[in-house]
C-alpha cells in the first residue's frame, strides 16, 4: 500500500468555536469549519473531556484486578480496569498509581509501564487516555478510598475471565479492551493468546 506522505490537504480549517459549556467533567464547543475546496459546515460539535489514566493490576497469581461499577452511557454495571482523571499536578503515571489505590487499595510493586496511549474519539475529541500495566502486592482489596462519587466493587479475575467478560459484554470499555488485548499480545499477562 503507498500512503501519501504529506496529508495537509485533507486538513479542515477551523473558522470559529463556541463553548458551549465547560464543568469539572468535560467540556464542549460548537465548531465552523471550512473543508478542503472550501465547503463550510457546522456547528460540528467537540467535546473536552479530562485526559485520563487507567492501569491493569496484576497481583502475584497473575490474576488481574478491576472494578465494577455503574456507567450510565450504557445504563449498566460494567468491569473496567481502575482509571480516572490525571489531576492538573500530576503526570499520568502517578495518575494511575492514585486511583489504583482509591478504587482497590492495592500499591504497585513497581512503577507502572507504559502500555499504550489512545485518543478514544478522535473525530470529535482531543483527549487522550494512557493505558498502564503494574504488577501489586496481594493486599485485602478494597474501594474504601474511592472518591465520594464513585460506587464500585473490587474484582480478581483470571485473564480468561477478562476474555469471557468481553464476550459476555460486561468489559466494554473500548479503550480498556485496546490496554488489555495489547498486554496480552505483548506477552505481559498469563493465560491465553
Amino acid at each position: 500500500m503507498k500512503v501519501k506522505r504529506d496529508m495537509d490537504d485533507l486538513c479542515w480549517t477551523l473558522l470559529g468555536r463556541e463553548v458551549m459549556f465547560e464543568d469539572r467533567w468535560m467540556g464542549m464547543d460548537a465548531c465552523r469549519y471550512a473543508l478542503p475546496g472550501g465547503r463550510e459546515i457546522g456547528p460540528y460539535y467537540v467535546s473536552h473531556p479530562h485526559q485520563w489514566a487507567a492501569v491493569i493490576p496484576i497481583l502475584p497469581s497473575g490474576e488481574l484486578v478491576m472494578v465494577a461499577q455503574y456507567r450510565c452511557g450504557v445504563a449498566r454495571v460494567t468491569w473496567e480496569f481502575p482509571a480516572g482523571n490525571i489531576d492538573p499536578q500530576e503526570v499520568p503515571a502517578e495518575a494511575a498509581v492514585r486511583e489504583l489505590f482509591e478504587e482497590t487499595g492495592c500499591r504497585p510493586l513497581e512503577v507502572p509501564t507504559l502500555i499504550a496511549m489512545v485518543r478514544p474519539e478522535p473525530a470529535h475529541s482531543p483527549a487522550k487516555g494512557y493505558g498502564f500495566l503494574c504488577p501489586v502486592e496481594a493486599v485485602e482489596l478494597s474501594s474504601r478510598h474511592a472518591d465520594t462519587d464513585e460506587c464500585l466493587e473490587v474484582l480478581t479475575c483470571t485473564v480468561e475471565e477478562v476474555m469471557a467478560a468481553q464476550r459476555e459484554g460486561v468489559f466494554c470499555h473500548a479503550a480498556h479492551l485496546s490496554f488489555f488485548y495489547q498486554a496480552l499480545y505483548e506477552g505481559h499477562l498469563r493465560g491465553q493468546r
